[in-house]
């Protein structure tokens, strides 16, 4: 599930689901403006998969949280 295989759909993976956060992820958001943006996305789906992402994307230094504000890091 984390990693897509010839089963898993890439998009519905959550390497999948960390690539659209990050594509999404212009400007510094709250999850709550994160998950109002990304809702409707069939490979999104709930916010235990957007959560799941988004802590995908933590452990691999891709995203940080500062002050209740999700934003990139400086790559």
């Amino acid at each position: 599930m984390i990693l897509p295989t010839k089963h898993i759909n890439p998009l519905d993976s959550l390497l999948g689901i960390g690539a659209l956060i990050l594509e999404r992820l212009k400007t510094a958001e709250t999850v709550t403006q994160l998950w109002d943006e990304m809702r409707d996305l069939p490979q999104v789906a709930t916010f235990d998969r957007l959560v799941l992402g988004l802590d995908l994307l933590y452990m691999m230094g891709l995203v940080e949280l500062d002050g209740g504000v999700i934003r990139r890091t400086a790559q």
